[in-house]
């Protein structure tokens, strides 16, 4: 850095274009440099060994960058293209952002060793600054002033990243996720077991009300969830949000499933009350109003091919009974595969 500004491959101007056209590009560069490092690790790539890769003289190298760091910026941005732009998420920036989580944590996993480069050497190329401007689309409906959505997106990218540093020095241990917990779990039930500690004792023993059978939420979803729900505030209504007077609404909902028992069993733990139903010679089935008076169905599929790829947002009310989610939004996924987006407030 010199005179306050981080000398970065990005704000340096381009060189002349006198002598031969160039044989290769920073691209070309970042991908043979990715590709050393994706198999041998960070140490790997050195001038010399990226200028090998593709086929030229180290010297030659310098054309295109002048230092490691160069290099690294652009391995940096070079991974950053790999996100995939996913659907708005309209009104619902919590879910917009767990998605985006999940690209970046397997963004991490692809390549482990970015986590060898700290996230403040260099500036954000054009790739970043494509992942920012996504980022910040998602964003759009939130109350929050410009700078306050930066910040967002700063502590968003940090605990995505510490997420996979933690997942990454348990595979170097031998270990995973789980049994890391359940190692965790264990030391401290003795400790607490001594009475000395009584909030821990309180906090490992207290769990959810009225438990129900369910698929578990992914640690990952329910920690990222939390988060964000306590760093964003409410969106704004959004024109695709705003239900006219006299306009039409929602009253029916039918699922079809091959296991109407265990897709009945998911549904319940959000407080739905089923019963048994059978309209004139048609199949047995079950169904439960929601509090708007919209009807939730779930049928046998018979030889219907069950409900294909589908999205289900509920609001519940925080202690509701028969509700086991803490406040927050969690997204779940039904037996058959569905995804259910579930806010308790």
């Amino acid at each position: 850095m010199a005179g306050g500004r981080v000398q970065s491959i990005w704000t340096r101007p381009q060189r002349a274009g006198r002598g031969p056209a160039p044989r290769h590009s920073t691209v070309e560069i970042a991908r043979a440099a990715v590709s050393l490092a994706d198999a041998k690790g960070l140490a790997a790539v050195t001038m010399r060994a990226v200028a090998a890769t593709i086929g030229t003289a180290p010297a030659s190298l310098y054309r295109y960058v002048n230092t490691r760091g160069d290099l690294l910026e652009l391995m940096v941005d070079q991974v950053a293209g790999e996100y995939t732009v996913s659907e708005p998420y309209p009104g619902r920036p919590v879910a917009g952002l767990l998605a985006l989580a999940h690209q970046t944590l397997a963004i991490y996993r692809k390549h482990p060793w970015l986590l060898d480069i700290p996230p403040a050497d260099g500036l954000p190329g054009p790739n970043a600054l494509a992942f920012m401007e996504q980022t910040l689309a998602i964003l759009r409906d939130v109350d929050l002033s410009g700078p306050a959505k930066l910040e967002v997106i700063g502590l968003f990218t940090a605990t995505v990243r510490s997420f996979a540093h933690m997942e990454a020095e348990q595979r170097r241990a031998g270990r995973d996720i789980a049994g890391w917990q359940a190692a965790v779990a264990g030391y401290l039930l003795q400790v607490a077991a001594t009475g000395q500690h009584p909030y821990l004792a309180n906090a490992l023993t207290t769990q959810p009300p009225d438990p129900r059978p369910g698929p578990e939420e992914p640690l990952f979803d329910r920690a990222m969830t939390r988060i964000l729900t306590g760093l964003l505030p409410s969106a704004r209504p959004t024109a695709a949000r705003t239900v006219s007077m006299g306009g039409p609404q929602l009253n029916l909902l039918v699922l079809y499933t091959a296991d109407v028992a265990n897709c009945r069993a998911f549904y319940e733990q959000f407080g739905l009350e089923f019963t048994a139903e059978r309209h004139g010679g048609g199949p047995e089935h079950v169904a439960a109003c929601l509090a708007d008076g919209t009807v939730l169905e779930i049928y046998p599929a018979g030889r219907k091919t069950p409900t294909g790829p589908l999205r289900i947002g509920l609001t519940l009310a925080a202690g509701r009974r028969g509700c086991i989610h803490l406040s927050g939004q969690h997204l779940l996924r039904d037996p058959d595969g569905r995804a259910v987006e579930v806010t308790v407030s």
